[in-house]
Protein backbone atom coordinates (compact mmCIF):
# COMPACT_ATOMS: atom_id res chain seq x y z
CA UNK A 1 0.00 0.00 0.00
CA UNK A 2 1.08 3.23 -0.91
CA UNK A 3 0.85 6.33 1.04
CA UNK A 4 -1.25 7.88 -1.71
CA UNK A 5 -3.87 5.30 -1.35
CA UNK A 6 -3.85 5.10 2.25
CA UNK A 7 -4.45 9.00 2.61
CA UNK A 8 -7.33 8.55 0.27
CA UNK A 9 -9.12 6.13 2.03
CA UNK A 10 -12.13 6.62 4.16
CA UNK A 11 -12.19 5.58 7.62
CA UNK A 12 -14.54 2.33 6.89
CA UNK A 13 -11.63 1.18 4.21
CA UNK A 14 -8.65 2.02 6.72
CA UNK A 15 -9.95 -0.62 9.00
CA UNK A 16 -10.77 -2.99 7.13
CA UNK A 17 -7.13 -2.70 6.31
CA UNK A 18 -6.01 -3.03 9.58
CA UNK A 19 -8.33 -5.67 10.51
CA UNK A 20 -6.21 -7.53 7.68
CA UNK A 21 -2.86 -6.90 8.71
CA UNK A 22 -4.20 -8.54 12.42
CA UNK A 23 -5.26 -11.54 10.41
CA UNK A 24 -2.01 -11.92 8.62
CA UNK A 25 -0.24 -11.92 12.66
CA UNK A 26 -2.19 -14.03 14.13
CA UNK A 27 -1.18 -17.10 11.46
CA UNK A 28 1.83 -16.41 11.64
CA UNK A 29 2.92 -19.50 13.71
CA UNK A 30 2.21 -20.78 9.85
CA UNK A 31 5.15 -18.93 8.09
CA UNK A 32 6.93 -21.65 6.52
CA UNK A 33 10.49 -20.06 6.10
CA UNK A 34 12.64 -16.59 6.79
CA UNK A 35 11.75 -15.44 3.17
CA UNK A 36 8.05 -15.50 3.70
CA UNK A 37 8.22 -14.65 7.13
CA UNK A 38 9.95 -11.48 5.69
CA UNK A 39 7.12 -11.13 3.32
CA UNK A 40 4.44 -11.25 5.35
CA UNK A 41 6.01 -8.91 7.92
CA UNK A 42 6.35 -6.65 5.10
CA UNK A 43 2.71 -6.41 4.53
CA UNK A 44 1.71 -5.63 7.96
CA UNK A 45 3.95 -2.94 8.69
CA UNK A 46 3.95 -1.27 5.63
CA UNK A 47 0.15 -0.39 5.46
CA UNK A 48 0.14 -0.12 9.39
CA UNK A 49 3.11 3.10 8.38
CA UNK A 50 1.47 4.00 5.12
CA UNK A 51 -1.91 4.33 7.35
CA UNK A 52 -0.11 6.55 10.79
CA UNK A 53 0.96 9.31 8.49
CA UNK A 54 4.28 8.10 7.07
CA UNK A 55 5.45 8.50 3.29
CA UNK A 56 7.66 5.57 2.71
CA UNK A 57 10.54 5.23 0.03
CA UNK A 58 10.09 2.81 -2.82
CA UNK A 59 13.18 1.49 -2.39
CA UNK A 60 14.75 -0.20 1.03
CA UNK A 61 17.48 2.27 2.61
CA UNK A 62 21.33 1.42 3.51
CA UNK A 63 22.90 2.94 6.31
CA UNK A 64 25.86 2.63 8.14
CA UNK A 65 26.38 -0.98 5.94
CA UNK A 66 22.74 -1.82 7.20
CA UNK A 67 19.99 -2.57 4.74
CA UNK A 68 16.16 -1.17 6.52
CA UNK A 69 13.47 -2.82 5.39
CA UNK A 70 11.28 0.15 5.50
CA UNK A 71 12.25 4.02 5.38
CA UNK A 72 9.69 7.28 5.36
CA UNK A 73 9.26 10.11 6.55
CA UNK A 74 5.85 11.31 8.21
CA UNK A 75 3.48 13.96 6.24
CA UNK A 76 1.06 14.77 9.57
CA UNK A 77 3.74 15.87 11.95
CA UNK A 78 7.17 16.57 10.49
CA UNK A 79 9.88 16.05 12.36
CA UNK A 80 10.12 12.48 12.56
CA UNK A 81 11.89 9.94 10.17
CA UNK A 82 11.70 5.79 10.78
CA UNK A 83 14.30 3.40 10.07
CA UNK A 84 12.20 0.20 10.30
CA UNK A 85 14.17 -3.39 10.42
CA UNK A 86 12.16 -6.38 10.95
CA UNK A 87 13.90 -10.15 11.64
CA UNK A 88 11.47 -13.63 11.34
CA UNK A 89 12.61 -16.14 13.48
CA UNK A 90 10.69 -19.44 14.35
CA UNK A 91 12.65 -19.60 17.40
CA UNK A 92 9.33 -18.75 19.99
CA UNK A 93 11.60 -16.89 22.23
CA UNK A 94 12.88 -13.54 22.31
CA UNK A 95 15.90 -12.20 19.82
CA UNK A 96 19.18 -11.60 22.25
CA UNK A 97 21.03 -10.04 19.28
CA UNK A 98 20.92 -6.45 18.01
CA UNK A 99 23.58 -6.20 14.84
CA UNK A 100 26.08 -3.70 16.23
CA UNK A 101 25.86 -1.70 12.83
CA UNK A 102 22.33 -0.27 14.19
CA UNK A 103 23.42 0.46 17.13
CA UNK A 104 26.26 2.58 15.72
CA UNK A 105 24.19 4.10 13.52
CA UNK A 106 21.97 5.09 16.35
CA UNK A 107 24.43 6.20 18.90
CA UNK A 108 25.88 8.62 16.59
CA UNK A 109 22.62 10.57 14.83
CA UNK A 110 23.23 14.21 15.74
CA UNK A 111 20.80 15.81 18.11
CA UNK A 112 19.25 17.64 15.23
CA UNK A 113 18.54 14.32 13.27
CA UNK A 114 14.51 13.18 13.61
CA UNK A 115 15.36 9.46 13.01
CA UNK A 116 14.91 6.98 15.07
CA UNK A 117 15.15 3.42 14.28
CA UNK A 118 12.16 0.45 14.78
CA UNK A 119 13.50 -3.35 15.28
CA UNK A 120 10.36 -5.83 14.77
CA UNK A 121 10.56 -9.38 15.86
CA UNK A 122 7.97 -12.33 16.61
CA UNK A 123 8.65 -12.67 20.54
CA UNK A 124 10.66 -9.22 20.51
CA UNK A 125 14.01 -8.61 22.07
CA UNK A 126 15.05 -10.28 25.78
CA UNK A 127 15.77 -8.21 28.39
CA UNK A 128 19.60 -7.71 28.05
CA UNK A 129 18.87 -6.26 24.90
CA UNK A 130 16.33 -4.00 25.98
CA UNK A 131 18.67 -2.75 28.75
CA UNK A 132 21.74 -2.90 26.07
CA UNK A 133 19.11 -0.25 23.53
CA UNK A 134 18.10 1.56 26.87
CA UNK A 135 21.69 2.44 27.93
CA UNK A 136 23.49 3.13 24.26
CA UNK A 137 20.65 4.25 22.03
CA UNK A 138 17.62 5.38 24.11
CA UNK A 139 14.51 6.39 22.95
CA UNK A 140 15.68 6.55 19.24
CA UNK A 141 15.81 2.57 19.22
CA UNK A 142 12.49 0.94 19.19
CA UNK A 143 12.30 -2.79 19.82
CA UNK A 144 8.67 -4.15 19.06
CA UNK A 145 6.79 -7.68 19.56
CA UNK A 146 4.43 -9.06 17.36
CA UNK A 147 1.92 -8.57 20.38
CA UNK A 148 2.99 -4.59 20.31
CA UNK A 149 2.22 -4.33 16.69
CA UNK A 150 -0.98 -6.03 17.25
CA UNK A 151 -1.93 -3.44 19.98
CA UNK A 152 -0.67 -0.40 17.85
CA UNK A 153 -3.03 -1.62 14.72
CA UNK A 154 -5.68 -1.82 17.21
CA UNK A 155 -5.28 1.49 18.84
CA UNK A 156 -5.08 2.82 15.16
CA UNK A 157 -8.14 1.11 14.20
CA UNK A 158 -9.81 2.38 17.20
CA UNK A 159 -8.90 5.88 17.24
CA UNK A 160 -10.45 6.29 13.69
CA UNK A 161 -12.35 9.88 13.78
CA UNK A 162 -16.35 9.51 14.08
CA UNK A 163 -18.40 12.33 12.18
CA UNK A 164 -20.12 13.52 15.60
CA UNK A 165 -22.95 16.33 15.75
CA UNK A 166 -19.95 18.82 16.53
CA UNK A 167 -17.60 17.82 13.81
CA UNK A 168 -21.00 18.13 11.73
CA UNK A 169 -21.69 21.23 12.11
CA UNK A 170 -18.03 22.79 12.18
CA UNK A 171 -17.68 20.97 8.33
CA UNK A 172 -21.00 23.05 7.61
CA UNK A 173 -19.76 26.51 9.02
CA UNK A 174 -16.75 26.34 6.53
CA UNK A 175 -18.94 25.04 3.50
CA UNK A 176 -20.87 27.90 4.29
CA UNK A 177 -17.94 30.54 5.06
CA UNK A 178 -16.02 29.20 1.68
CA UNK A 179 -19.44 29.70 -0.21
CA UNK A 180 -20.01 33.18 0.85
CA UNK A 181 -16.50 34.42 -0.11
CA UNK A 182 -17.12 32.50 -3.57
CA UNK A 183 -19.75 34.69 -4.17
CA UNK A 184 -18.62 38.24 -2.52
CA UNK A 185 -20.98 38.59 0.04
CA UNK A 186 -18.45 37.64 2.94
CA UNK A 187 -15.25 39.66 3.48
CA UNK A 188 -12.26 37.48 3.93
CA UNK A 189 -11.01 40.57 6.73
CA UNK A 190 -13.76 39.39 8.74
CA UNK A 191 -12.80 36.12 9.53
CA UNK A 192 -10.56 35.05 12.77
CA UNK A 193 -7.19 33.29 12.39
CA UNK A 194 -8.40 30.11 13.20
CA UNK A 195 -11.59 29.69 10.72
CA UNK A 196 -9.14 31.32 7.70
CA UNK A 197 -6.75 28.06 8.32
CA UNK A 198 -9.86 25.51 8.28
CA UNK A 199 -10.88 27.15 5.32
CA UNK A 200 -7.79 26.84 3.61
CA UNK A 201 -7.40 23.20 4.75
CA UNK A 202 -11.52 22.16 3.61
CA UNK A 203 -11.45 23.86 0.48
CA UNK A 204 -8.19 22.45 -0.81
CA UNK A 205 -9.41 19.09 1.06
CA UNK A 206 -12.74 19.64 -1.24
CA UNK A 207 -10.83 20.07 -4.59
CA UNK A 208 -9.14 16.73 -4.05
CA UNK A 209 -5.84 17.17 -1.97
CA UNK A 210 -5.38 15.39 1.32
CA UNK A 211 -5.26 17.88 4.06
CA UNK A 212 -4.30 18.28 8.19
CA UNK A 213 -4.75 20.99 9.59
CA UNK A 214 -1.92 21.66 12.81
CA UNK A 215 -3.13 22.44 16.46
CA UNK A 216 -3.91 25.24 17.16
CA UNK A 217 -1.03 28.26 16.89
CA UNK A 218 1.83 26.34 18.38
CA UNK A 219 2.31 24.35 14.47
CA UNK A 220 5.78 25.60 14.30
CA UNK A 221 5.93 27.24 10.75
CA UNK A 222 2.99 24.92 9.59
CA UNK A 223 -1.00 25.26 9.69
CA UNK A 224 -1.70 22.88 7.36
CA UNK A 225 0.10 19.93 4.98
CA UNK A 226 -1.14 19.28 1.88
CA UNK A 227 -0.34 15.77 -0.18
CA UNK A 228 -0.91 15.76 -3.62
CA UNK A 229 -2.26 12.17 -4.11
CA UNK A 230 -2.75 12.08 -7.85
CA UNK A 231 1.01 13.28 -8.53
CA UNK A 232 3.69 10.83 -9.49
CA UNK A 233 5.84 10.37 -5.92
CA UNK A 234 3.06 11.92 -3.57
CA UNK A 235 4.53 15.35 -3.04
CA UNK A 236 3.91 16.58 0.20
CA UNK A 237 3.52 20.44 0.93
CA UNK A 238 3.24 22.92 4.27
CA UNK A 239 1.35 25.86 4.22
CA UNK A 240 1.73 28.44 7.00
CA UNK A 241 -1.27 31.02 6.95
CA UNK A 242 -0.95 34.52 7.97
CA UNK A 243 -4.52 36.01 8.54
CA UNK A 244 -3.07 39.94 9.30
CA UNK A 245 -5.30 41.89 7.86
CA UNK A 246 -3.26 45.11 6.75
CA UNK A 247 0.22 43.90 7.43
CA UNK A 248 2.39 41.91 5.13
CA UNK A 249 4.82 39.07 5.91
CA UNK A 250 8.11 39.95 6.20
CA UNK A 251 11.95 38.07 6.15
CA UNK A 252 10.99 36.25 9.55
CA UNK A 253 8.42 34.55 8.28
CA UNK A 254 9.63 33.47 5.06
CA UNK A 255 12.91 32.40 7.00
CA UNK A 256 10.38 29.94 9.34
CA UNK A 257 8.50 28.55 7.12
CA UNK A 258 11.47 26.97 4.79
CA UNK A 259 13.40 26.30 7.98
CA UNK A 260 10.68 23.96 8.68
CA UNK A 261 9.81 22.79 5.60
CA UNK A 262 12.87 21.86 4.24
CA UNK A 263 13.57 20.74 7.67
CA UNK A 264 10.81 17.83 7.40
CA UNK A 265 12.10 17.26 3.83
CA UNK A 266 8.38 18.91 2.45
CA UNK A 267 8.31 19.27 -2.02
CA UNK A 268 7.99 22.74 -1.40
CA UNK A 269 6.09 25.10 0.87
CA UNK A 270 3.40 28.09 0.48
CA UNK A 271 3.22 31.34 2.96
CA UNK A 272 -0.62 32.58 2.49
CA UNK A 273 -0.74 35.68 3.47
CA UNK A 274 -4.47 37.53 3.37
CA UNK A 275 -2.27 40.90 2.87
CA UNK A 276 0.34 39.44 1.07
CA UNK A 277 4.20 39.35 0.88
CA UNK A 278 5.83 42.52 1.60
CA UNK A 279 9.46 43.34 -0.41
CA UNK A 280 11.59 42.16 2.47
CA UNK A 281 9.86 38.61 1.96
CA UNK A 282 10.46 38.63 -1.37
CA UNK A 283 14.29 39.63 -1.14
CA UNK A 284 14.30 37.21 2.00
CA UNK A 285 13.77 33.99 -0.80
CA UNK A 286 16.77 33.09 -2.94
CA UNK A 287 16.41 32.55 -6.42
CA UNK A 288 16.96 29.01 -5.70
CA UNK A 289 13.90 28.86 -3.92
CA UNK A 290 11.55 30.40 -5.80
CA UNK A 291 10.54 27.20 -7.40
CA UNK A 292 9.87 25.69 -3.50
CA UNK A 293 8.00 28.80 -1.36
CA UNK A 294 5.54 29.93 -3.28
CA UNK A 295 3.49 33.05 -1.95
CA UNK A 296 -0.16 33.03 -1.91
CA UNK A 297 -2.92 36.09 -0.72
CA UNK A 298 -6.40 37.13 -0.30
CA UNK A 299 -7.04 37.00 -3.61
CA UNK A 300 -6.03 33.49 -4.23
CA UNK A 301 -7.81 32.54 -1.48
CA UNK A 302 -10.88 33.57 -2.87
CA UNK A 303 -9.84 32.14 -6.46
CA UNK A 304 -9.39 28.21 -4.12
CA UNK A 305 -13.28 28.96 -2.77
CA UNK A 306 -14.72 29.76 -6.11
CA UNK A 307 -13.32 26.56 -7.54
CA UNK A 308 -15.11 24.97 -4.56
CA UNK A 309 -18.45 26.69 -5.28
CA UNK A 310 -18.06 25.65 -8.98
CA UNK A 311 -17.35 21.73 -7.83
CA UNK A 312 -20.45 21.77 -5.72
CA UNK A 313 -22.21 23.16 -8.78
CA UNK A 314 -20.66 20.48 -11.00
CA UNK A 315 -18.76 22.94 -12.90
CA UNK A 316 -15.47 21.86 -11.98
CA UNK A 317 -12.74 21.28 -14.55
CA UNK A 318 -11.08 18.91 -12.10
CA UNK A 319 -7.67 18.36 -9.97
CA UNK A 320 -4.26 19.72 -11.03
CA UNK A 321 -1.20 19.33 -9.59
CA UNK A 322 -0.97 21.27 -6.56
CA UNK A 323 2.26 23.52 -7.50
CA UNK A 324 0.14 24.55 -10.67
CA UNK A 325 -2.88 25.71 -8.60
CA UNK A 326 -1.02 27.67 -6.15
CA UNK A 327 0.53 29.48 -9.26
CA UNK A 328 -2.13 29.89 -11.67
CA UNK A 329 -3.48 33.54 -11.00
CA UNK A 330 -6.86 32.61 -12.93
CA UNK A 331 -10.21 30.88 -12.14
Amino acid sequence: MSSDQALSMNSMDQAKTINQCLLILNEYEEWENYEEGGTMMHRVLQPYFALSGYKLRAEPEVANQHRFDLVGDNILKGDDRILVDYKFNREGSPRSLIPSAILEFVTNLSPSDVSRVIMVSPEGYDANMAAVSTRTAGPRLELWSFDEVKERLVRLRDSQPVEDKYVELVLDFVDKLALAIAHEELDLRRLEWREVERLVAHVLAELGYATHLTEGSNDGGRDVVVVDVQQSGTPVFNIEVKHWTSAKVGKKEVKRVLEVALRERRDGAVLWASSGAGPTAIEARSESQVDYLHFADGNKLSMACRSFARKRGGLWSGIRPFQSFILDSSD
